[in-house]
This record gives structure tokens, sequence and C-alpha cells, in this order.
């Protein structure tokens, strides 16, 4: 008899619903690869010039701009740094394109927030998964002692 435990497999997404995610996920790349072009173009900026500021090949960002991949993160960190591009505008289209200084340090505030809110988070996941591991470790013990019962039970 096998006493090998089968492997388990993440629960697999209805279609649907990955469908749905998908569409959106598209939609927001879209959204951001726009408004990419649009403030390059409101810096009188060409793609070159961006990219050279940017510190990034000139097809990557031809690349974002035409919404063939997402729009990293640290793009956006970069165009707040260097010409002070709203990150509510950028991600959410509200707002004005550029930050004033108070709305700037509101956005450092809430970005210090959140990421002392992922740390947390991160920790708390890390002991949630420890414990998982426990779990499933001692399932499979109990199940393999399960399995010696029976055979115990049939060899009688």
């Amino acid at each position: 008899m096998d006493q090998t435990t089968p492997k388990s497999h993440p629960r697999r997404l209805p279609d649907r619903v990955v469908k749905e995610d998908i569409n959106k996920n598209t939609a927001k790349r879209s959204e951001w690869s726009v408004r990419l072009k649009e403030f390059r173009r409101a810096e009188n900026l060409t793609l070159d010039e961006m990219a050279q500021k940017l510190g990034i090949a000139l097809a990557s960002l031809n690349k974002y701009e035409n919404g063939g991949t997402f729009v990293p993160i640290e793009i956006a960190v970069k165009l707040n740094k260097l010409f002070g591009m709203n990150y509510e505008w950028f991600f959410n289209g509200q707002g004005r394109r550029k930050t004033t200084g108070g709305e700037k340090q509101n956005i450092i505030t809430d970005l210090a927030s959140l990421n002392q809110v992922l740390l947390a988070n991160t920790q708390k996941t890390a002991a949630l998964e420890r414990e998982i591991f426990k779990l499933v470790n001692r399932n499979r013990d109990q199940q393999n002692q399960i399995n010696q019962l029976k055979i115990q039970l049939n060899n009688k």
C-alpha cells in the first residue's frame, strides 16, 4: 500500500474570475500607459529624452507608453522625484498632473505609513505560513498513523 500523501494543488479559480482579473489588469495597464505618454508630452520631452532621464532603455519606455507591458512602480517613483508627478493622478486619474509641496509631503507620510503596514502584514503572513506548515505536517503524521493502524487491522 502506498503511504505517500498526494500533493495538494491550489484551488483553480473559475475562468470567469480569471478573465475579469485579466480585463481589469489590461484596463489599468492601458490607463497608466496613456497617462505616462500624456505626462511626457506635457513636459515637452521626446521618448529618448524621457528614457535618458529615467535611466531606462528607449525600447522599454516605448513598451510602457504603448501598453505592451505594465509601467513599473519604480518609474512612477522616478517621475515623482524628477518632475513632481502626482501619484493619485497617475494611478487613478484623479487630481492634478503635478503635486504641490503640501500634497507631496502628505504622499510621503502616507507611503511611510503604508510601508509600516506592509512590513507588519509580511511578518503576520510569515507567522501564518509557519503555522500552516506545522498543521500540514501534523496532519500528514496523523494520516500516516491511521494508515499504519489500518495495515495492522488488516493483518489481524
